[in-house]
């Protein structure tokens, strides 16, 4: 538990990383970050913790600081040929709009993607609502969405994701989207589907996704800043603070809700009222309802 509470007492995701005793600094690679996430990962997820209630808020908060530390940003690739895969090149301009990036998706595939915390599948219900696209901005690592058994954010650096071929696992990161990829398992090549929609569809979905992110950055900081005062008002720095708070919540479950609440999103505090006011199915299922919407970028 002791873990827990540092994951939460920690400002950025740069020293939530930190605790699995890794290096991290903003230069290090994916797979080095992944070490560290994980190595933290095993230690607090809720099933080892036996669904404690600081465990989940700890790993949505790991969840979250890995996630927003590795998300790329939006390139326009530019890729070639070589031995049968593809090198993405980096370039420093964003994606314009009225352009569209066309490949084929010839030996391609919707991977199975799995929640971090609960392993449901998630994604199956796309095909059916028409919103495919998601996939392929979910893959890129522009969005995050929520797990519809349990609700969890999670994006697809933290997902579980299974080859087409044999079901098993593999490691993914978003510049691997428009290459193709060789499973450890069974040895098979395959690549990943690209939903295509209309340019100004595309644009459309692309700034509110970029909206998104801003108003979460910029709640952080707020959030910050009232830690900040509150601290002052004791006398107190912001860790000393937060430790405070952390120990009072030893003794209350109510002193536990004060600091997870305190880091949490108006979004996802509106979500969590609802889940504890509404008990029967159907209400249930309006929730979920909710959060599907939140992740078709439908602002509530």
């Amino acid at each position: 538990m002791d873990l827990c509470h540092q994951i939460l007492r920690c400002k950025n995701g740069v020293d939530v990383l930190r605790l699995s005793g890794e290096d991290i600094t903003a230069s290090s690679t994916i797979a080095q970050t992944r070490i560290a996430y994980r190595k933290l990962a095993v230690q607090v997820h809720p099933d080892k913790l036996q669904g404690a209630d600081i465990a989940t808020k700890a790993f949505q908060a790991l969840v979250n600081a890995y996630e927003r530390f590795c998300k790329p940003q939006e390139e326009v690739p530019n890729e070639t040929e070589h031995d049968g895969t593809r090198e993405k090149k980096k370039s420093t301009s964003r994606r314009k709009p009225g352009t569209t990036l066309v490949r084929s998706n010839e030996g391609c595939y919707r991977t199975k993607i799995k929640c971090p915390k609960c392993r449901a599948s998630w994604g199956d219900h796309l095909g059916g609502e028409n919103r495919l696209p998601v996939y392929t901005h979910f893959m890129q690592g522009l969005t995050t969405v929520h797990c519809l058994s349990c609700l969890f954010e999670f994006g697809c650096l933290s997902a579980t994701h299974l080859c087409p071929h044999c079901q098993k696992p593999f490691d993914y990161s978003p510049d691997q989207y428009h290459s193709k990829v060789h499973c450890k398992h069974c040895e098979k090549e395959f690549g990943f589907m690209l939903y295509t929609q209309s340019e100004a569809k595309e644009e459309e979905d692309r700034k509110k996704m970029r909206d998104i992110e801003e108003r979460k950055r910029k709640r952080d900081q707020q959030s910050g800043s009232r830690q900040e005062r509150a601290a002052k008002r004791q006398g107190l720095d912001v860790e000393e603070y937060l430790t405070t708070l952390q120990s009072d919540s030893a003794s209350s479950d109510e002193g536990v809700k004060r600091v997870n609440y305190a880091r949490w999103s108006v979004p996802e505090l509106r979500f969590e009222c609802k889940e504890r006011k509404l008990k029967s199915v159907g209400k249930k299922q309006q929730l979920v309802a909710r959060l599907t919407e939140h992740d078709n970028l439908v602002d509530r």
